[in-house]
């Protein structure tokens, strides 16, 4: 699923209050983002379970509009179903960290937290939080970042089959215009 050029200004243009408020809630990521050289973006999300794509669409969206920055190693950008164990190992490299997931949260259409404790997971357990990664690579020996940070974006409709709501659609669009500027703006700083 996209999300057309000329729909994403249309919905843009005739929405900048909510725009204005998906900065203004992004506003400490964007300044946290500037004191880093390295950036890693971890989307996740199945493309057939309605709003969970949501993690997929920005994720395909942002890798061919920065695929430069992504071929020069600055801009990381990761993709899979579900975070695993195997995640956490990209935490002992250098960089802000980044994680975009919807879920059926009660809330805003799009939350920003940072992740500051590390939690500890179930053996059995193959889907991880950002928060439960912290902790397995402190369980692995890896000096994990400070923080963490964790968009989400408030689902409602995870069905398999199912559409992306237009809600859910409504608030990847805002997203990806956001995301690109603020990866400009960090690029503009640190990509010579």
């Amino acid at each position: 699923m996209k999300i057309d050029k000329a729909e994403m200004s249309l919905v843009a243009s005739n929405s900048s209050e909510v725009l204005g408020s998906t900065r203004t809630a992004l506003a400490p990521l964007q300044r946290a983002i500037r004191s880093h050289n390295q950036l890693f973006i971890f989307f996740c999300g199945n493309p057939a379970r309605g709003d969970d794509s949501a993690g997929y669409l920005l994720y395909e969206t942002l890798k061919s509009t920065h695929n430069q920055l992504i071929k020069n190693n600055k801009l990381n950008i990761i993709y899979d179903h579900q975070w695993q164990i195997e995640d956490a190992l990209e935490l002992k490299r250098e960089g802000l960290f980044l994680f975009v997931d919807a879920s059926a949260r009660p809330g805003p259409p799009i939350c920003l937290s940072a992740i500051t404790t590390a939690q500890n997971i179930a053996s059995t357990s193959h889907s991880l939080s950002p928060s439960q990664l912290l902790g397995v690579a402190a369980q692995v020996g890896i000096e994990p970042p400070e923080v963490l940070w964790q968009l989400g974006i408030t689902g409602y409709c995870f069905e398999l089959g199912a559409q992306m709501s237009p809600e859910v659609k409504l608030s990847c669009t805002f997203l990806i215009q956001v995301l690109d500027e603020l990866i400009e703006d960090w690029s503009a700083q640190w990509v010579p």
